[in-house]
């Protein structure tokens, strides 16, 4: 019920969630920031990697375009030999700049409805995958809150409180449409049988000699 609830909120990219996280840091996260933004495209790192052999570090993303249509560093201009359909070979993932990336401290996604906590960013999907606050919806009415919200509407929901016997009652009911369905076959069987003896009465009548 919780994935339900939460899909009509499409998640930020992680790209968005530093970007937050540098905003509401202030002069201190914007700082960070230059440190850990791409030249090329001028937002936060998404797949740092660095060209060999000069070791400048760039999206994936951006450089990979780039090098399809160049054959120069963007920063520094300086000849690079990349074979055609072989940009992946002069390109290593920057793991450290990775690393300083994912133990950025960002906001969880549902700060709006109540989460005061900040995960590493690394760590950001199994917080909200069980955050107190992630949405969910009641399992018998259309309510929709926070996990401890629709908890504690449960305790008090007319369709939780009823639901074993709601759910007698739609079983019972599945049951006699099952019985209504078989005698309606049984009753179908029986009148085809009549009828084919009906007919076959009829057909030796016709054959009686004469009275």
């Amino acid at each position: 019920m919780a994935d339900a609830a939460d899909a009509a909120e499409a998640p930020p990219s992680k790209r968005q969630r530093l970007e937050a996280a540098f905003e509401a840091q202030g002069e201190e996260g914007r700082r960070k920031r230059q440190h850990l933004c791409c030249s090329m495209c001028l937002g936060p790192f998404d797949e740092p990697v660095f060209v060999k052999p000069l070791g400048n570090t760039y999206c994936k993303g951006c450089i990979t375009a780039w090098l399809s249509e160049n054959r120069t560093d963007p920063l520094t201009g300086t000849r690079l030999t990349v074979r055609e359909g072989n940009i992946a070979a002069v390109l290593v993932p920057n793991i450290a700049v990775q690393q300083i990336i994912d133990a950025q401290s960002v906001p969880c996604r549902y700060a709006a409805r109540g989460c005061e906590a900040w995960s590493a960013l690394g760590d950001l999907e199994a917080h909200e995958a069980n955050c107190p606050c992630k949405p969910s919806k009641c399992a018998r009415c259309a309510f929709v809150g926070s996990r401890l919200e629709v908890a504690a509407h449960e305790q008090a929901c007319p369709f939780v409180v009823l639901g074993p016997v709601l759910d007698a009652q739609n079983a019972r009911i599945r049951n006699l449409e099952g019985e209504v369905r078989d005698a309606k076959r049984r009753l179908t069987a029986e009148h085809e049988a009549t009828q084919r003896l009906k007919a076959r009465l009829e057909a030796l009548e016709a054959q009686r000699p004469g009275d």
